[in-house]
């Protein structure tokens, strides 16, 4: 939700420990909601290297599970990352 609002730097920790406690009870659904969250993070505060990193766990969980949704906003949220940095080729 701060993402959408325009606050990423206040998204950060409150998704970190939502990824975390997501971590050690293990709810991988919400862990992959909450990675591809702190990439979109990074990704609007420019940090565009941990934005496609968080993305990129994000879709390797998301096929863990199974996830045809997660995998598909993966996908997308990566290929937005891939353009920012100037690499629309591998975003498709």
């Amino acid at each position: 939700m701060l993402n959408a609002l325009g606050r990423p730097a206040e998204a950060l920790e409150s998704v970190r420990q939502g990824e975390h406690i997501a971590d050690q009870v293990g709810m991988r659904h919400s862990r992959t909601d909450a990675l591809g969250q702190l990439g979109i993070a990074h990704r609007l505060l420019g940090r565009l290297d941990e934005a496609l990193d968080l993305h990129e766990r994000a879709l390797e969980l998301s096929v863990e599970i199974g996830s045809q949704f997660a995998i598909n906003e993966s996908r997308i949220q990566l290929g937005y990352s891939l353009l920012a940095v100037g690499r629309p080729d591998e975003s498709r």
